[in-house]
């Protein structure tokens, strides 16, 4: 499982080292959790609804980033560890945290774009052994696992 690891290369040398290592143990599945966003016509990728719908992505991978070794110490085995770390863990972001969103780590971190350009990274993704995305949608939680949906189709 991977948080936000959207590169097909890294993918390829995980399974391939996995493969290496398991000498012939039966293959895992392998989940990739991100944010997705399709965007409208002429949206521009850097706006404020695309930062919304990935910020609580993208924020709570800064704030386990950030996570140092005297956090750590009080948060390792808490059980709501990635709340005490970011409060917003995936969670709608306060408009405020908007600027920390930036469009670099969307790109990096979620899935966002036009219908075409997505399916074409999803298939990428794929063939590099991604076997499941897992996204966590909080604008319109309908709307966007429809959309997920229909780039599957």
């Amino acid at each position: 499982m991977s948080f936000g690891l959207l590169d097909p290369a890294a993918w390829h040398a995980l399974h391939d080292a996995r493969r290496h290592a398991a000498q012939n143990t039966p293959s895992a599945d392998s989940y990739l959790v991100t944010a997705l966003h399709v965007l409208g016509e002429d949206e521009d990728p850097r706006g404020d609804t695309a930062r919304d719908a990935t910020g609580h992505l993208v924020l709570s991978l800064l704030a386990s980033a950030a996570d140092t070794a005297a956090d750590t110490a009080d948060t390792a085995t808490a059980p709501d560890r990635y709340t005490k770390l970011y409060p917003g863990y995936l969670d709608r972001i306060a408009p405020q945290d908007r600027d920390l969103v930036l469009p670099s780590l969307i790109h990096t971190l979620a899935l966002v774009g036009a219908r075409d350009d997505l399916r074409t990274r999803i298939a990428t993704l794929g063939r590099a052994g991604v076997d499941e995305l897992l996204i966590q949608p909080v604008l319109d939680p309908p709307a966007e696992m429809a959309q997920f949906a229909d780039l599957l189709t």
